[in-house]
């Protein structure tokens, strides 16, 4: 089984180091969960580590930037007294 890119980072270079039931990005170090006990067979271990790092919650990317956006948008009235990211960028000569 091949593990899926990074998450993270989206690096393809995955890692199951000996003895441990676990995937590591090579790139950033993101970790998968651990998948179980270490069973003795490297085989084994291996790919239940990697059918974990693969088990992921799909999420739409536009979906989380758009709720990131927006509570960006949120939090900067609070922060500049009421001017939304939009009036300050016109005033600002950048919008």
């Amino acid at each position: 089984m091949k593990a899926k890119p990074c998450p993270f980072c989206g690096c393809t270079d995955v890692t199951t180091p000996p003895g441990i039931a676990i995937a590591i990005c090579e790139h950033c170090e993101a970790a998968g969960p651990p998948a179980k006990e270490y069973s003795g067979s490297d085989t084994l271990t291996i790919a239940s580590a990697v059918a974990k790092w693969n088990e992921r919650h799909e999420q739409n990317i536009s979906i989380l930037v758009q709720n990131l956006f927006n509570a960006y948008e949120n939090a900067i009235p609070r922060l500049t007294f009421g001017m939304s990211v939009t009036t300050f960028l016109i005033n600002s000569g950048q919008g």
